[in-house]
């Protein structure tokens, strides 16, 4: 009996924390003494379940599968507040969910048809290794710089690489463009057949949406335990993609 009263007490209790989190401002959570060290604990049991698969326990992500490193100050979505983490866990990235982000897909540009939702053409070999050369030309890793500067017009004209990653390659955090510029990698290591191989057969990694499988509760619990891996947003470099 004691047993049982000591687990119904302990229920309560976390039922009470937990609706405490829930009318919490997400955002508030790390900086509230009584909240965030419930929150960080149960979020990090949520994190173990469905998230370290991909992202590792630790959350330093997997670059040969795309699972961003959610411990740094590069952010691909937003500034990595828990209200914008919150957005993707519920409703995911490329999930068909038709509230996640879905924009910012990488096209193929090897193929007859690079991309499915926009008239883009194809690149020839030699116009994707000159693009390639232009992106290495960003971490002085160029081989030739004639064929980066031919690259440099390829990616603000025929292949449209502006329309995402921006005209000056800082990406687009607002879509989930990545940062061409900042050494900073999502696939693979920055190396000339890594870039190539993103520009030649595209990229476009998926996020589940986790709001038929978690809780309201666990996803707020798991989306402030991933906001507080990673610096302050106010102590971040302004980083605008990843």
């Amino acid at each position: 009996m004691a047993a049982l009263i000591a687990f119904a007490f302990v229920t309560i209790s976390r039922e009470r924390v937990q609706a405490g989190i829930l009318r919490a401002d997400p955002d508030a959570i790390l900086a509230d003494a009584t909240l965030r060290p419930l929150a960080l604990r149960w979020g990090a049991e949520v994190f173990a379940s469905h998230c370290a698969a991909c992202h590792g326990a630790g959350g330093a992500g997997d670059s040969t599968v795309g699972a961003p490193n959610l411990t740094d100050a590069d952010f691909l979505y937003g500034q990595g507040r828990a209200t914008e983490i919150e957005q993707i866990v519920r409703h995911g990235i490329r999930s068909r969910d038709p509230r996640g982000f879905s924009l910012a897909s990488m096209p193929a540009y090897a193929t007859v048809r690079p991309d499915l939702t926009e008239p883009l053409p194809p690149l020839t070999p030699r116009e994707i290794e000159e693009v390639t050369q232009y992106v290495l030309a960003f971490s002085g890793h160029a081989t030739d710089p004639a064929p980066a500067s031919r690259g440099g017009v390829l990616f603000g004209a025929k292949a449209g690489c502006w329309d995402c990653h921006s005209e000056d390659a800082r990406g687009d955090s607002a879509i989930g463009a990545p940062d061409l510029a900042d050494g900073s990698w999502l696939y693979g290591d920055g190396s000339h057949d890594s870039i190539r191989r993103s520009i030649a057969y595209g990229r476009a990694g998926m996020s589940p949406a986790f709001k038929d499988l978690l809780s309201a509760a666990q996803i707020r619990d798991v989306s402030i335990f991933v906001a507080s891996l990673a610096p302050p947003p106010s102590a971040a470099p302004p980083h605008r993609g990843k």
